[in-house]
């Protein structure tokens, strides 16, 4: 992790990890999306209430990181299942 990178998970996150805003500019919400994603395991399956419970502990808006998450390629999702991707 870069320096500017830290300084936008600082910016972004509180101090107890919670999502103060999402971010509108790309490379900053690539970092902030790269953050959440470390919350889950690579390769593993979870269903979508599985990733919105996870995801609702940091922001109210679950289901705009959720498919974020899926867009910036940090997830892919088919028939409901999400399964967290290598980046």
């Amino acid at each position: 992790m870069t320096p500017e990178d830290e300084k936008i998970i600082r910016s972004f996150f509180d101090k107890e990890g919670k999502l103060k805003s999402f971010p509108s500019q790309l490379n900053k919400k690539m970092v902030v999306l790269g953050e959440l994603a470390k919350n889950f395991e690579e390769g593993r399956t979870y269903t979508e209430r599985e990733v919105s419970e996870a995801l609702k502990k940091f922001f109210p808006d679950f289901a705009t990181l959720r498919r974020e998450l899926v867009d910036g390629g940090f997830f892919k999702r088919e028939n409901g299942i999400y399964e967290k991707l290598k980046k």
